[in-house]
């Protein structure tokens, strides 16, 4: 009884059981991923990877008992023999040299396809990897510094200040950073030919780094111009030699030149850190590195974090504390403008680019098209010129997804929905590669937008179910969801993802009646149904009759459908008077007249909302174009 596994275990083995679980397993692995590349540029339905695993979860088990029953050989597939007659043959037999099989090469070209499908899934790029030691650690070995003066007397400050920067590292490094001590330098340093340390080499100083298995050597020397004091480090590859970060600091006093050691300890930690938290970044989210305190860059990444979330007002709160730490982080003001831009809050964007304006030498030039694009797009309601600037940054970076978010955005305000569904179909290529991003899901709500806008109704489901699918309770695609199944008469389908929408925003949203019908009124006019349209923009009054919004909501709805151009007269003018500058309101007033045949006054008030509305609005601009054209055609 006791040998009964042991030889079960073996009889697996000798019929190969185990060699075809691998093969299958890694085949499985290969076919997978290369099903998910080529969904994509085939067009294939977004169901086919699901298919594939099925079928490959199917056909294992069957895998499985063919590998055990039969066997395959030079001579074709033939059924496996028992371990007896085996064993007999094997008595009668000398033993056989081990030869290649087939099979041996068929499992080094699967393991070769695996290592290369599987290795940027599981190995990020690690920008420290040339440093590390083998258990990961980063050691430094800091040298003596170089006196640069000119001044013999202050040749005691090379080993001082070699014995502040240690000391300081020692207690300022992270858990993954570890220096060598003084004493050690200095023994190490006296064991050299080389006393005179502004002779010092580049290469023995190497050398000695690597005597004490150091990956990095910190170089440092001082200098003097006038009453001028100036300390400079350089942090170099002790294997190459080559310098892969500098900090230089001034001071004009004698006394504070040894304080200045204590910053640069701090520097090079903050340094470290901040190149750490990179690492642990998805690569499109690297941002630009234009500070050297990681405070300030831990806050500015956590902030943009927020706005992956659509946390705006925590994001803009970590932008605002990332400042304070960093008053010239470019990449904090770049947030802070987008932040208002969606918050509505426009003039405080508009205030951040005037104050970016004066400080022209210290952006760079990929953060400069960054604040063009943003300017033009958002704020000077020139969506064509902010398009340009984004085509530029994508074509300086092609694997950052947010370039691709915003061509797709600025060419949907255009209603140029080929363009739209390129930018996100190359953005959603990317997040399979690189990963979604955390909840980020606007480009797919966007990009089924698209679908819809170009009939293309099967594609527009498999991007919502591609979201629902890791966010069941998405309210924002679950809307898209009913849109799309009422467009395509689907009744049922529509009532359970209405059903279901209505609850996420009663439950997770807390929203009232109200604005539940009027969204439901959106939805309807947004697939054509009319009668139901209408029907949810009064329900909706009728709970808040004196809300101005609600009123301009039917109007407008009324006004562009033809059903009743004079109640939406009426009712937007009520609108107005409650709230005289609205430029939304003015716009659909506008509209009203020209659509009663007062194209004149229908003009004035046209551009006169354009003027106050903050942002482009490609329904105004086209409603403007129609009736300077209708009044250009009256006067010939």
């Amino acid at each position: 009884m006791n040998n009964k596994p042991s030889n079960f275990w073996k009889e697996l083995k000798r019929r190969k059981v185990f060699r075809v679980i691998a093969m299958y397993a890694a085949a499985a692995y290969v076919i997978i991923e290369l099903s998910n590349n080529i969904v994509e540029p085939l067009s294939l339905p977004g169901w086919v990877p699901t298919l594939i695993i099925v079928l490959l979860v199917i056909g294992f088990p069957f895998a499985v008992i063919f590998s055990w029953i039969f066997d395959v050989t030079t001579e074709g597939i033939k059924k496996t023999e028992s371990a007896k007659a085996v064993k007999e043959k094997e008595n009668d037999k000398s033993p056989a040299k081990r030869t290649l099989r087939v099979s041996d090469f068929i499992i080094a070209v699967l393991l070769v396809a695996v290592i290369v499908l599987a290795w940027p899934r599981i190995f990020r790029k690690d920008t420290l990897r040339n440093i590390r030691d083998a258990d990961g650690k980063i050691s430094m070995a800091v040298m003596p510094f170089k006196n640069m003066t000119g001044d013999t007397t202050y040749n005691n400050w090379q080993d001082s200040f070699q014995y502040l920067l240690i000391g300081n590292l020692s207690n300022t490094l992270t858990d993954e950073l570890s220096v060598i001590q003084y004493e050690t330098m200095v023994e190490i340093t006296r064991g050299t030919d080389q006393l005179n340390y502004a002779g010092l080499t580049p290469k023995a100083a190497s050398e000695m780094a690597r005597k004490l298995n150091a990956n990095t050597l910190v170089n440092g020397s001082f200098s003097k111009a006038g009453e001028k004091f100036r300390i400079s480090i350089q942090l170099l590859e002790s294997g190459s030699s080559e310098i892969y970060k500098s900090f230089t600091m001034e001071c004009e006093q004698e006394d504070a030149f040894f304080n200045i050691v204590d910053s640069l300890a701090l520097l090079i930690e903050d340094y470290f850190r901040i190149e750490k938290l990179r690492q642990d970044m998805a690569p499109d989210q690297f941002l630009t590195v234009n500070t050297s305190s990681f405070e300030a860059y831990s806050y500015m990444v956590q902030a943009w974090k927020m706005v992956v979330n659509y946390n705006w007002r925590a994001a803009l709160e970590n932008f605002e504390k990332a400042l304070e730490m960093d008053p010239d982080l470019i990449g904090a003001y770049l947030g802070l403008v987008l932040g208002y831009c969606m918050t509505g809050e426009y003039q405080q964007s508009r205030m951040i680019l005037e104050k970016l304006d004066h400080a022209p030498g210290k952006i760079a030039y990929r953060d400069q098209l960054l604040i063009d694009h943003i300017r033009s797009g958002d704020l000077e309601k020139n969506p064509e010129k902010g398009l340009q600037y984004a085509i530029q940054l994508h074509e300086m970076e092609p694997e950052n997804r947010w370039f691709l978010n915003n061509i797709g955005d600025l060419n949907r305000l255009l209603h140029n929905w080929d363009q739209v569904i390129e930018a996100y179909e190359q953005y959603i290529a990317l997040d399979e590669k690189w990963g979604m991003n955390e909840r980020w899901i606007a480009p797919y709500g966007e990009l089924g937008d698209a679908y819809h806008h170009t009939g293309n109704h099967k594609r527009e489901q498999e991007i919502y179910q591609m979201v629902l699918d890791r966010f069941p309770e998405s309210a924002y695609i679950i809307y898209r969801q009913a849109r799309c199944a009422l467009s395509r008469g689907d009744t049922t389908g529509a009532k359970r993802h209405i059903e279901d929408y209505v609850r996420f925003r009663d439950e997770n949203n807390g929203w009232s009646p109200t604005w539940i019908f009027n969204s439901l009124a959106r939805l309807h006019s947004e697939a054509g149904i009319l009668d139901a349209a209408e029907r949810y923009y009064r329900r909706a009054l009728d709970l808040q009759p004196e809300n101005p919004s609600l009123k301009n909501n039917l109007a407008r709805f009324l006004i562009d459908h033809d059903v009743d151009v004079e109640e939406g007269l009426r009712l937007v003018e009520q609108a107005l008077d409650a709230v005289p500058e609205n430029p939304y309101f003015m716009h659909t007033r506008g509209w009203g007249l020209y659509r009663t045949g007062r194209p004149e006054d229908a003009l004035a008030l046209l551009e006169r909302s354009w003027d106050l509305r903050p942002t482009y609005d490609h329904d105004h601009y086209l409603n403007i174009q129609e009736v300077r054209e209708a009044l250009a055609s009256r006067s010939q």
